[in-house]
Formats: structure tokens, sequence, C-alpha cells
């Protein structure tokens, strides 16, 4: 896909999602529900050329044909398997307990039943000016999630009590409510799907190709449809973080995580 035919993909689905937002959500799961269609398509096609093909090989039709259609058969099947089951990397940094840092814990419960959230799995310390919950896939494709929550060292020593919990409130913002979990489900997939392609750029197999065909048409279309679903979430967590912890201390929390980022980077 050429950069210009993704940038303007993103300007449709942008007037899209501000002329109609219900509507264009419904063209997201519909597009989403695509790429499922195809790896389940894909599965049933494999599942069904082993269960024929086995039989004719076991009575003692041995042809080359049908030799090579099982490989191209258990190729698709593996393929089909490994695009439902993505694994994904341990966060890095240090894991935290509640006996470790009660407060932060306390904080976080607060925060999750104000903004009915799901709960957060598991939290990390690393050496980043940052603070992110991340959602990765349980299961691949096939659904549920881990939340982590990975908190920066300098971050947690630069802001105050009320702007760390304004920056916090901001990342939980992301999974509250039936809309939240609609993003945080497309922001699974897109994750699912990026992994895939990458986990299998260097397979030369002709089942791994049909594979490569198709993400190289799909995934960055999905990822430009999705965009503007993205930016409206990111909003919707801005303004999350102003109602519960206010407009000012929201504000604040944001100029002050950039000005002192770029102070550090320097």
């Amino acid at each position: 896909m050429e950069w210009g035919d993704f940038v303007h993909m993103v300007r449709v689905s942008e007037q899209a999602s501000a002329h109609d937002s219900k509507a264009y959500r419904r063209s997201v799961a519909a597009f989403a529900a695509l790429g499922y269609a195809w790896v389940f398509g894909c599965l049933v096609v494999a599942t069904g050329l082993v269960a024929w093909l086995v039989p004719q090989l076991l009575h003692g039709r041995f042809r080359f044909g049908l030799v090579w259609g099982l490989i191209a058969a258990l190729g698709l099947l593996w393929a089909s398997l490994r695009a439902l089951w993505v694994r994904f990397d341990t966060p890095q940094g240090v894991p935290l307990t509640a006996q470790e840092a009660p407060a932060l814990f306390e904080a976080l419960e607060r925060i999750r039943k104000k903004v009915h959230g799901p709960p957060i799995h598991a939290v990390y310390l690393d050496d980043e000016f940052n603070a992110s919950i991340s959602q990765k896939p349980r299961w691949g494709l096939l659904g549920g999630a881990v939340n982590t929550l990975t908190i920066g060292l300098p971050l947690l020593m630069a802001l105050d009590r009320q702007r760390l919990l304004a920056v916090l409130t901001h990342e939980y913002g992301h999974l509250r409510g039936d809309h939240g979990r609609f993003a945080a489900w497309i922001y699974r997939t897109r994750l699912s799907w990026l992994r895939l392609h990458e986990s299998m750029r260097h397979d030369e197999n002709i089942a791994s190709a049909a594979t490569q065909a198709f993400l190289n048409w799909y995934f960055p279309r999905f990822a430009a449809k999705t965009f503007a679903l993205a930016r409206q979430d990111e909003y919707e967590a801005d303004r999350i973080a102003g109602r519960l912890l206010g407009a000012d201390v929201a504000t604040a929390a944001l100029v002050e995580i950039e000005v002192k980022g770029a102070w550090l980077q320097q």
C-alpha cells in the first residue's frame, strides 16, 4: 500500500467517524471480522484437505500430486494456527506487587472502580519517563486480554501525587466502558496482526506466501481504518482524566510531561 493511499484512507476514516461515529465503528468491526473470516476460512479449508488427502494416501493411492497437496494443506493449517495463537514477549522492567507499593495499588483500585475498568494483572517499573497500560491478547486472535501497567521511575519522581493520578487515570481511561472495550479489542487485534506479519516475514513456503500476501493487503488498510478510532479513544481518555482529577490538574500533568520529557531527551 502506497503512503499516499494510506493517508487518504486515514482521512476518509476520520471524516466517517466525525459524520456518524456509530456507523464508523460498525464498519471497523466488519473489517476486523473480515480478517477473522480469512483465518477461520483457511483453517476449515486446510483441515478439509488434510482429512481428504490422508485417507487417499493411506489406501495406496500414492501420487506426487496428492503428496504435494498434503504438504501444502499442512502448511496452510500451520499458518492458520499461528494466526490464531500469537505469542507475545514478557514486558520489560521490574515487577511490582501490592506488598511493595500498597499506596499505588490502592490508587489503581480506586481509579478502576470510578472508570468501571477491568483489573490490572501486572505492574512493572522501568527507567522510562512514561506510563502506559497495555493490553496483550491472551490467546492471540481468539480473544482474552492481559492488562499490564508500566510506570517509569523518572516519572514517579517527577510528578506530584495528583498529577501522577491524572496520568494513571488517563491510561486507565483507554479500557473503560463499552467503547473502551471495543477500542481495546481492535487494539489487540491490530497487535496480533502486526506480530503475525513480523513473525512470518522470512517464511518462504507456499502457505506462508499466501498468508503474507493477505497480510500485505489487509494490515495497512486495517491500521488506516482504525486510526480515527485510536484518536477518539485518546480524546475520551483525556476527558475521563479531566473529569476525575480536574481539567487543570490533567492539563498541568500533560504539560509537565512534555516539558520535562523534552529536557530529559536533551
